[in-house]
């Protein structure tokens, strides 16, 4: 887990953020009365009293934990051995809850929790993506794609009819590939997430991805939303793991260098595909805040100067991968460059956000609880001292995704907002259970100290004893007289020259 320098300026996002997860929980608790009751009306300060039981679970969860830490206590070794059955545990159930779909879906049975594909994307979106799949897929059985096209639809077509060329030209052949997607991602977020935030997030990340009501319906709706996020989470992977190696002091100047461009050079590929990638940077960005091993007469390889090259090179290749992306496509397809990337901007700015009823009914539940979990982190901002673990996530989720429901996407993707504030209610109760170390080792130690004086039985020394000491008076054999007891010579005041 990473943890990184607070700032003069780690304040402001706090602010916002604070006032986010307010406006969030009130939406969110008018969202589920209005579903449950069924009524049209909003009453939002009626709502925003929702914040109260939120802050009183944090409260409780912190005390309960802070006294069941002093009480019981496992080594790191069994942390990993946790982590690792509670990976494969939920890796297993992602893998047979998609099966029980696939298989539901053959027979013409229910969808999970009674979801509709509807609700995550429209039939005639999912249709459009099969229809063009289809005619790919003819195309190469002819002889060759006349057409391909660029970008992350084109890409998706491609993958979709590879697919149907080798499972047949049928729905279940997509769905299929869907859930190759959605397992791929799983894992990469999972490594990706436990270097970045922690244990705790990462096992809740899986858990939502392979679970959640909105993961599994999105099976039956072919676009290319999941396949964005399974390359997006390979580049978080990378930027992560160069943030830990360089902020580990494990790396040389030119691997640092040649890793930075590759981190750079992955986020603006996928700014290409779609500008959410962005958010990449603030990643690339922590080796200026994140805490760096160093001293203990190692060789310091991210001084200052190495660490602002670093992030020059990133960004840079980042530029300069992005531009030459769109750059080629837009001279590919004959337009003018100033007037598409014009448009293309446009798209980003006419998706406004949407609100919670945009989400299924039992995701509606999970995100609810996820807005609750993060906002512990508004607590957790006055006891984590000068060393935290969250911010750069709160700073990503406001740049990139201010709501559960919403990123700032062109195609109007979901999965990378949910991904961001499910990692943010993992920390929020990561940090809510695990805090407090400096007062729960004092506690542990009072707690030591006091059952030792207690079981304490103290028995007779056994060992011989010396003898003890007898107060004796120093004296000569005989007096002297008073007379001779004066050593000192004396000199006129004004010798100067008094030894001879």
């Amino acid at each position: 887990m990473m943890t990184y320098r607070r700032t003069r300026f780690s304040c402001v996002p706090w602010f916002v953020y604070t006032v986010l997860c307010i406006l969030l929980i009130s939406a969110g608790a008018g969202a589920l009365i209005r579903y449950v009751t069924g009524s049209t009306l909003n009453y939002p300060v009626l709502y925003g009293l929702a914040v109260i039981p939120a802050a009183a679970l944090y409260w409780c969860i912190r005390i309960v934990s802070v006294y069941a830490r002093t009480k019981w206590t496992w080594r790191e070794r069994t942390a990993r051995i946790l982590t690792g059955a509670v990976f494969a545990l939920i890796v297993a159930l992602g893998v047979l809850l998609r099966i029980m779909c696939l298989n539901g879906y053959v027979s013409g049975g229910a969808l999970p929790y009674g979801i509709s594909p509807d609700q995550i994307m429209s039939a005639a979106d999912s249709a459009r993506y099969m229809d063009m799949a289809s005619s790919m897929l003819g195309q190469m059985r002819q002889g060759g794609v006349t057409d391909m096209g660029y970008g992350l639809g084109s890409f998706y077509t491609w993958l979709l009819s590879l697919s149907l060329s080798f499972l047949g030209d049928k729905p279940e052949a997509a769905v299929f590939l869907q859930i190759v997607l959605q397992m791929i991602s799983l894992v990469t977020a999972f490594f990706a997430t436990r270097i970045l935030a922690g244990r705790l997030p990462a096992c809740v990340v899986c858990l939502y991805l392979a679970c959640s009501g909105y993961a599994l319906g999105s099976l039956f709706a072919f676009t290319p939303e999941w396949l964005f996020f399974t390359l997006y989470m390979p580049g978080l992977l990378l930027a992560a793991g160069f943030v830990r190696a360089y902020c580990a002091n494990r790396l040389a100047a030119p691997a640092a260098l040649l890793w930075a461009a590759a981190a750079g050079a992955a986020a603006g590929f996928l700014a290409y595909l779609d500008m959410f990638a962005l958010s990449l940077l603030i990643v690339v960005l922590l080796p200026v805040f994140g805490k760096k091993k160093q001293g203990n007469g190692i060789k310091i390889r991210n001084g200052a100067w190495m660490t602002a090259a670093a992030v020059a090179v990133s960004v840079l290749s980042c530029i300069a991968v992005w531009a030459f992306s769109v750059g080629t496509v837009f001279f590919a397809e004959g337009r003018d460059h100033a007037v598409a990337l014009f448009d293309r901007m446009a798209v980003y700015l006419r998706n406004v956000p949407e609100g919670f009823e945009a989400l299924p009914y039992p995701d509606l539940l999970t995100v609810c609880a996820a807005v609750c979990l993060a906002s512990f982190l508004v607590f957790e901002y006055f006891r984590s001292g000068k060393m935290q673990n969250y911010m750069p996530w709160i700073v990503m989720c406001l740049v990139a995704a201010p709501t559960p429901v919403w990123v700032y996407s062109g195609h109007g993707f979901v999965i990378p907002a949910l991904y961001l504030w499910t990692v943010l209610a993992g920390l929020g109760l990561q940090n809510c259970l695990f805090g407090d170390k400096a007062k729960v080792m004092q506690a542990v130690i009072e707690e030591i100290n006091s059952t030792v004086e207690a079981k304490t039985n103290y028995i007779e020394n056994p060992l011989p004893l010396p003898k003890k000491h007898v107060k004796k008076d120093m004296d000569y054999q005989y007096d002297v007289a008073q007379k001779d007891m004066k050593y000192d010579v004396e000199v006129p005041e004004n010798d100067d020259y008094d030894l001879q």
